[in-house]
């Protein structure tokens, strides 16, 4: 991984590793998202950059006269699709973090008012076999 890759990585797996929902078989997906966010950064750059040398488009016109959208366009547009594919799948978008703490919540008997929420989730995400990261 590179090094902006790896502070990602460390940013992403510390805020799991928060909410107890960081699982031993993660690494591949979020190394899928890690890269997959530097690549959409660096191709949004890259296509500010295009936009800044263009008048402020993203339209090119060819030798023919054809106008299009730079590749740069497709490039950021594409990481974009596949890095908002992949974060819920690791509950790193408010709706899928929701969904998974509300099924959590929902299984089993009702607490006390001062049972606290975040130990019990993580409690319940332990019964299924998730585990804290860097806890022995």
């Amino acid at each position: 991984m590179s090094a902006k890759e790896k502070k990602i990585w460390r940013h992403v797996t510390q805020a799991l590793h928060e909410y107890g929902l960081i699982h031993r078989t993660d690494a591949m997906m979020l190394t899928i998202i890690c890269r997959t966010f530097v690549n959409w950064v660096d191709a949004e750059d890259e296509l500010d950059r295009v936009k800044r040398d263009n008048g402020g488009s993203h339209i090119r016109e060819s030798k023919n006269g054809y106008r299009a959208p730079d590749p740069a366009y497709y490039m950021a547009r594409d990481y974009k699709k596949q890095l908002l594919a992949w974060l819920p799948e690791a509950a790193l978008t408010i709706p899928s973090f929701h969904k998974i703490k509300g099924e959590a919540i929902g299984d089993g008997p009702q607490g006390s008012l001062f049972d606290d929420p975040i130990e019990k989730f993580r409690s319940q995400k332990a019964a299924i076999g998730m585990r804290i990261v860097g806890k022995k």
